[in-house]
């Protein structure tokens, strides 16, 4: 195990992170960050508070006066499922 081939793999650059990984990332982040800011004020507040603040559902409910964390996940379901239909129109119109 660990030959001298495991030394030679270990020097090899990283495929996945190239100028042309660096680029596509870019692209699919500027993709993402457009499809988010045509989601409504309160379903981008969802997304950032799970997933940016990575708050719990419980938490999330708590600060938006939803009652309980199955409410909270329905909610934050509801912004997910806006962000895919913003991205999926998004890639038909292109």
């Amino acid at each position: 195990m660990g030959g001298p081939a495991q030394g030679r793999l270990e020097h090899l650059p990283d495929p996945g992170s190239g100028p042309e990984a660096e680029a596509q990332k870019q692209q699919e982040l500027d993709t993402l960050q457009n499809a988010i800011s045509h989601l409504p004020a309160d379903q981008r507040l969802l997304l950032k508070l799970r997933f940016q603040e990575g708050l719990s559902l419980k938490k999330i409910a708590q600060l938006k006066n939803l009652g309980d964390s199955n409410r909270a996940w329905r909610h934050v379901k509801g912004a997910i499922d806006a962000l895919f239909a913003q991205l999926h129109h998004k890639n038909s119109a292109e």
